[in-house]
C-alpha cells in the first residue's frame, strides 16, 4: 500500500516530466497489480459470499482503473505531452 501511495505522489509531482511520470505509472501498475491479487485471495477464502463478492468488486474495479492508467501511460510514451522525448529506463 505504501508503493502505491508514493508511487501516486511521485506521479504527480513529476507533472512534466514524462519520462519519471512513465516510471511511476509502472511502479504503480506493479503496486496495484499486487493488490488486486490480494483482494482475489482474500476473497477465496472469505466466508461470508456478500464480503467476497465485495472484494471481488473492488479487486475489478482497481483493475480497470489502472488498465485506463497504462493506457494513459502507452500514450504518454508515444506522444508526450509536455514535449519531452521519452527514453527507455
Amino acid at each position: 500500500m505504501d508503493t502505491i501511495l508514493t508511487a501516486t505522489d511521485q506521479l504527480f509531482n513529476n507533472m512534466g516530466d514524462t519520462p519519471e511520470m512513465v516510471r511511476q505509472a509502472r511502479i504503480l501498475a506493479q503496486a496495484t497489480s499486487e493488490l488486486v491479487n490480494a483482494l482475489k485471495s482474500q476473497a477465496e477464502s472469505h466466508p461470508d459470499s456478500e464480503m467476497q463478492k465485495k472484494l471481488l468488486a473492488a479487486a475489478k474495479m482497481l483493475a480497470d482503473a489502472t488498465a485506463r492508467m497504462v493506457e494513459a501511460a502507452k500514450v504518454m510514451i508515444i506522444k508526450p505531452v509536455f514535449g519531452h522525448p521519452i527514453t527507455s529506463d
